[in-house]
């Protein structure tokens, strides 16, 4: 069975997120029944150098299979190598992210930034596919620049033509950052036109966002972001209705996710896990003494 068939079984990921994706967190989206994870996204130029600053970014364990591993930049010429060390450390996916809008990536001329210059895309998407040899490549994109420029089905014809084997569409410009409404019959129409496996992004918050997504545009599979980092039990909550965890089983979540990023990170992943356990219990009866018990 191929890895696409794998997740058409379950076709609901993790999506790469900077900050958050690392292995702890990827290890517990697993335990709850993503059928794919990403890494946070890597840059290029730290992956071909194997930089130790980002050692933690690439590490996984085998449990977390099949795993993908996300890079972002602006030299082709550093995707290449930075795709043949990810190839020999053993992810199962190469993706090369064409949609992060932050200013830190975008104004430095990579992620979202490079939707401005498909000439960039298409030199950048060869490098990556001539440098594996076993796994896919896929890409992540936005809709375009801005609403002027919208260029996703270009991007995937770039793509198809180039040898990617999976497309996701966050259907928001980059100028747009996360305002408005994701436009997912953007990603109906990607799918409608495109010979790649299509995986949509964007306002995916609940369960039942995911299940009205992938009925709505067709999609092959709907990646989870922000969603995820909110409730990892999300993938529980698609394939079991009604799942939802008690008070208590909330805390035990945020004590187990501490206990492994401490082992993990030491003591700079218990500061990290602030950002999570405000996103896992906001919704819970009595948040302020599961605060207090987790600090």
């Amino acid at each position: 069975m191929s890895l696409f068939e794998k997740i058409k079984k379950f076709p609901y990921i993790l999506a790469p997120l900077a900050g958050y994706t690392d292995m702890p967190f990827r290890t517990i989206a697993r335990h709850y029944g993503a059928s794919f994870v990403f890494t946070e996204m890597i840059n290029e130029h730290a992956l071909a150098r194997f930089s130790e600053k980002i050692k933690k970014t690439y590490e996984f364990c085998e449990n977390e299979r099949p795993i993908g591993i996300q890079i972002f930049g602006k030299s082709s010429g550093l995707f290449y190598d930075a795709a043949r060390r990810a190839e020999e450390l053993g992810f199962d996916m190469v993706d090369i992210n064409f949609g992060c809008p932050a200013g830190r990536v975008a104004n430095g001329g990579s992620g979202a930034s490079l939707l401005r210059d498909l000439s960039a895309v298409e030199s950048i998407i060869k490098q990556v596919v001539r440098a594996v040899e076993k796994v896919p490549v896929s890409i992540k994109i936005r809709s375009g620049w801005d609403d002027k420029s919208k260029n996703y089905l270009e991007v995937n014809k770039i793509a198809e033509d180039c040898g990617v084997s999976m497309i996701t569409l966050h259907p928001r410009t980059r100028s747009q950052m996360f305002r408005g409404s994701a436009a997912w019959d953007e990603i109906k129409e990607l799918k409608e036109n495109s010979k790649l496996f299509v995986a949509g992004s964007g306002d995916v918050f609940t369960a039942d966002d995911a299940l009205r997504m992938k009925k709505e545009t067709g999609v092959d599979a709907v990646m989870i972001a922000r969603g995820a980092i909110a409730a990892p039990y999300i993938f529980r909550q698609i394939s079991e209705p009604g799942f939802e965890l008690s008070r208590e089983e909330a805390v035990k979540l945020s004590i187990k996710h501490l206990d492994m990023l401490y082992e993990f990170k030491g003591q700079k992943g218990i500061f990290e896990m602030r950002k999570y356990y405000k996103k896992y219990i906001k919704s819970f009866a009595g948040v302020g003494d599961m605060r207090k018990t987790l600090m």
